[in-house]
């Protein structure tokens, strides 16, 4: 139960934003633990849509559709936790599902 209640909490933090989602709002729905985390991801290259920097904003962002269409590929894939994506060639979605235990 707790896990549905936080993920609504989180998907409510990034519908608060119409065309990007700062970094802040994306750590939390990834899974990682905290924006430095996510950030380091970042910078590997291994999160499940591209993130940008913009000139006199700080952190980075993402366009809230492909936020929008990972999210929905998530979502139908049924029961699944949010994890960091791992480097994997077989993943095509993004690779951040694990099936529930």
């Amino acid at each position: 139960m707790r896990a549905e209640i936080l993920l609504e909490d989180v998907v409510r933090d990034v519908n608060k934003y119409p065309l990007l989602v700062p970094g802040k709002a994306l750590w939390r729905l990834l899974g990682f633990e905290n924006y430095p985390s996510f950030s380091r991801a970042a910078r590997r290259g291994v999160l499940p849509f591209d993130l940008t920097k913009f000139p006199g904003r700080r952190g980075l962002f993402a366009r809230r559709a492909d936020v929008d269409r990972w999210l929905s590929a998530v979502l139908r894939q049924g029961q699944a936790t949010l994890e960091p994506k791992l480097q994997s060639p077989t993943n095509q979605e993004g690779g951040l599902l694990r099936p529930s235990r």
